[in-house]
């Protein structure tokens, strides 16, 4: 079996937290194995390409492991430009790019444990068929104090206070995984979703009844998230969006889309995943940092040295305090 983990991040920093969650998997490899497909809405960093040198190069930390980097690359273009999220175009997009027999997603300021892997394995195994929700272990920690295209925090291991459990009562989208085949039946999740953060579930839910797949909650499968959206001292019914807060209560549509077996995008889902896995498997890419097609090269950071970045990124080990 391979899992393809799509990590969805609109915002600065985070990339070490994942990484290092990621770095310290440990699993059977006989029996499992899992790729990573890394979708960046953050403004600039897939231009910038630090990030890319980071996920590809210089992953190493203290573990001496390099991350299995499948793809790295911006969302495709929303079906909706106007549309308030871009929760379901970003899931989409790295659903396009994956290449495992099933896919988890992870989001901004989320750690697993070194175990994850292991337990996706064992879900999917006991439920072939089946739509599967996580739970969340919420924590806090000190807002990020150094913020870059990479890092998030200044100094490690990261202090972090246990607080509530979040167990769905019956499915949720913030922590889970399904077959690749289930976006492969229902051409992806209907993009009309992204006018309210809701609408993904919603969408979700339909498509898994309409082609006959069980969703179920499983609490052996834990993750633990900084509750990142105490950091905006906005008000959580101001209509803008922020760095550490989407208001997706809002809808810009004044009545629910009536959603059905299909996605209604502009793709067909299966097509593109054919595409895109005969493009990321060839044995040679175009040039060493290639990953997806029209991710543009910046020569100035590919010409830093691999060994120099990664001493630089090993100082930023995570190891999370309980």
């Amino acid at each position: 079996m391979k899992i393809s983990v799509v990590y969805i991040t609109n915002r600065n920093g985070c990339l070490d937290l994942m990484t290092a969650s990621l770095l310290r998997q440990r699993f059977d490899s006989t029996k499992v194995t899992f790729e990573l497909v890394v979708i960046d809405g953050y403004p600039g960093r897939v231009e910038r390409g630090e990030a890319q040198l980071y996920l590809t190069e210089a992953s190493l930390l203290e573990t001496g492991n390099k991350l299995p980097l499948r793809a790295y690359a911006s969302p495709r273009p929303k079906t909706f430009p106007w549309s308030r999220t871009g929760f379901a175009n970003a899931m989409n997009s790295g659903v396009m790019l994956s290449g495992g027999d099933y896919v988890v997603f992870l989001h901004d300021y989320t750690h697993i444990e070194p175990n994850a892997i292991e337990l996706w394995y064992n879900a999917f195994t006991k439920h072939p068929k089946t739509l599967i929700s996580g739970v969340i272990q919420w924590c806090t920690a000190a807002p990020p104090d150094n913020l870059s295209d990479i890092s998030t925090w200044k100094s490690y291991p990261l202090p972090m206070t246990l607080e509530d459990l979040a167990i769905p009562r019956t499915f949720e989208v913030a922590y889970w995984g399904a077959p690749i085949s289930f976006f492969d039946e229902c051409n992806g999740i209907d993009e009309r979703a992204d006018f309210c953060s809701q609408y993904s579930l919603y969408a979700v839910q339909t498509h898994a009844k309409a082609w006959g797949y069980e969703t179920v909650v499983d609490t052996t499968l834990a993750c633990l998230m900084v509750r990142h959206h105490d950091w905006d001292t906005a008000s959580w019914y101001g209509p803008h969006n922020s760095e550490w807060r989407m208001k997706g209560v809002y809808s810009d549509v004044p009545k629910e889309p009536v959603w059905t077996g299909w996605g209604a995008n502009p793709y067909n889902m299966a097509v593109e995943r054919r595409k895109n896995d005969e493009v990321l498997n060839r044995p040679i890419r175009l040039s060493p940092r290639y990953h997806v097609s029209l991710t543009r090269d910046t020569p100035e950071v590919a010409q830093r040295r691999p060994e120099k970045v990664a001493e630089d990124q090993k100082s930023r080990g995570i190891e999370v305090i309980l």
